[in-house]
């Protein structure tokens, strides 16, 4: 009697026990938490973030694009045939400054500079999209004296303009292919001046490490007598 009581109790506290694990596993709490876990890769968004590149590839940075773009055009202005107007690295920064601005500008579009694989062909889309890349490819571009010049030798200077200055009369010497702009735009260095400290040269005065005295020298503002 006292057997079959205490089987019937275990089989009963048997049944219990599978019962509620049973009832357990089917309970919203644990399908809640396979949900949970289901839900992480919705829930996370990895792939909206993993679509995060996309966005941020070359195409959602328009200057990245022209930048690259017009970087890998600088090799063909050497060649006499695509910009007879180029007379050095001056001349280089200014037309891929020329390029950036007419691709920023929506003038000229960077996948197709990119795709074009012959250098005639990446000039002739950038002298056709800015109007100052072909002024400098014809020899003719903008007046762009007045500023600072460093030749290859590191000697300052100031651009002149040599159809209205003459550098040489003057007593300097000039470089080409340290200024920006067309053939007539050129390197004056070593150019005289009378300063009330003495005689000194016109540089940059940024560059001068004696004393400066303003208005004795063609150029900008910042061109001025150096007499060290």
């Amino acid at each position: 009697m006292n057997k079959g009581f205490q089987w019937l109790l275990t089989g009963a506290l048997a049944f219990t026990v599978f019962g509620c694990d049973d009832g357990g596993s089917d309970a919203p709490t644990d399908d809640g938490g396979m949900s949970g876990m289901g839900g992480t890769p919705g829930a996370g968004g990895t792939p909206g973030v993993g679509g995060e590149p996309g966005a941020g590839g070359m195409g959602g940075n328009p200057d990245a694009d022209c930048e690259t773009a017009c970087d890998n055009s600088d090799p063909c202005y050497e060649n006499d045939a695509n910009c007879p107007g180029y007379s050095g690295d001056a001349d280089k920064a200014a037309l891929t400054a020329a390029c950036i601005a007419a691709c920023t500008g929506g003038d000229l579009d960077a996948g197709e500079l990119e795709s074009t694989l012959d250098c005639p062909g990446s000039v002739e889309l950038i002298i056709g999209a800015s109007a100052d890349a072909a002024g400098i490819c014809a020899g003719d571009g903008p007046d762009q004296s007045g500023g600072a010049c460093l030749t290859d030798m590191g000697d300052p200077g100031v651009c002149v303009n040599t159809d209205n200055y003459d550098c040489e009369g003057e007593g300097g010497a000039l470089v080409m292919g340290a200024c920006p702009g067309g053939n007539n735009i050129v390197c004056c260095v070593e150019l005289p001046c009378i300063a009330t400290a003495g005689e000194g040269v016109c540089i940059d005065s940024g560059a001068c490490d004696g004393e400066t005295e303003a208005g004795l020298c063609p150029g900008n503002n910042s061109i001025m007598c150096c007499v060290e």
